[in-house]
């Protein structure tokens, strides 16, 4: 349902595309690229971290030289 042209990543990359032209800072994951004040979404329960699956978070901060980045949900931090 996500992928390939007609999934719904598609329409998401054209508006993120429209509306925040290249970030100085990103990183790419499983090709996605993320970029500090993006939206993410917790797709699996990770107890250590205290994040579970629903939980919606902002990046906060990026590492491209170690390809990891921070995010903080409304329960704190994240990773």
């Amino acid at each position: 349902m996500a992928r390939g042209g007609c999934g719904s990543a598609r329409p998401q990359h054209r508006a993120a595309a429209i509306a925040k032209p290249r970030p100085t800072e990103q990183v790419e994951r499983l090709r996605w690229r993320f970029a500090p004040a993006d939206k993410v979404l917790q797709v699996a329960n990770d107890y250590e971290k205290e994040v579970f699956n629903g939980d919606v978070g902002t990046v906060e901060t990026i590492d491209a030289d170690a390809s990891e980045l921070r995010c903080v949900t409304p329960r704190g931090a994240g990773a």
